[in-house]
């Protein structure tokens, strides 16, 4: 069974990016630009994992994973942070995110640290 990653980036190039390399590694991917239309999509389908860039339009990506870690139903979904922002490691830590990739990063980087949360994930 394919595991469902969404991706939330405002940038519609990185999303492409990261498609491309993540289904090209048999994952099944869901784009999404902004977090409104994040909680939209996860009330429909929780995906197996989420890659969450920081500086979102409307609701930014911490405040996307502080509300999913204290959420009951969603507090499971492994949550990468990517960001280019320079406290982004400390910001990822403090709301409980599951692994952090600075921007810009290698493909090698982004497949080892999905696959590790994915393994950490079903050894809960």
């Amino acid at each position: 069974m394919k595991k469902l990653i969404y991706i939330i980036d405002d940038d519609s190039a990185i999303l492409d990016i990261i498609k491309i390399i993540l289904e090209g590694q048999g994952f099944l991917t869901t784009l999404i630009s902004d977090g409104v239309e994040f909680f939209k999509k996860i009330k429909k389908k929780k995906p197996d994992l989420i890659l969450l860039d920081i500086w979102l339009t409307g609701i930014d990506g911490i405040e996307i994973a502080k509300r999913l870690k204290a959420s009951k139903k969603f507090a499971r979904i492994p949550i990468i942070i990517i960001s280019a922002n320079n406290k982004g490691k400390q910001l990822s830590a403090s709301v409980g995110a599951d692994g952090f990739l600075a921007k810009p990063f290698e493909i090698d980087d982004l497949i080892n640290i999905i696959n590790q949360a994915l393994s950490t994930k079903s050894h809960r």
